[in-house]
């Protein structure tokens, strides 16, 4: 499965402003002036290797007001021992600037699918 857990729908902070952005191998969390932030995951299930790599420095967002977060998926290659390791990608758009994040899931063949999870946490 490849798509958004909506534990909270991204476009409620759609328009809002970046004040803080902290990254993880596992989580995202963007901070918004209304002192509101998100946190984005994708958890690994029992055989499962889920984490995110990061090319683009996604603290180029502070300051910036965001307008959408986009999920794009890409390929599965399958390892020289028979698993699979899937890529993704997850693009950040502000009224300035758009980066992106690499998500990724390495498994056995049986464990598939990248389902980022977008949940609200009060501050």
């Amino acid at each position: 499965m490849n798509n958004f857990d909506y534990g909270t729908n991204p476009e409620a902070f759609y328009g809002k402003k970046i004040i803080g952005v902290k990254t993880e191998e596992r989580e995202i969390k963007l901070f918004f002036d209304d002192n509101t932030l998100i946190e984005i995951t994708d958890e690994p299930d029992c055989c499962a290797d889920k984490y995110f790599t990061y090319d683009d420095d996604l603290q180029e967002l502070v300051g910036n007001t965001l307008t959408k977060i986009e999920a794009v998926w890409n390929h599965d290659v399958e390892d020289d021992w028979g698993g699979s390791h899937e890529h993704g990608f997850l693009k950040f758009f502000t009224d300035k600037n758009q980066l992106s994040v690499c998500t990724h899931n390495e498994h056995n063949g049986y464990y598939g699918g990248i389902s980022i999870k977008i949940e609200e946490v009060k501050l």
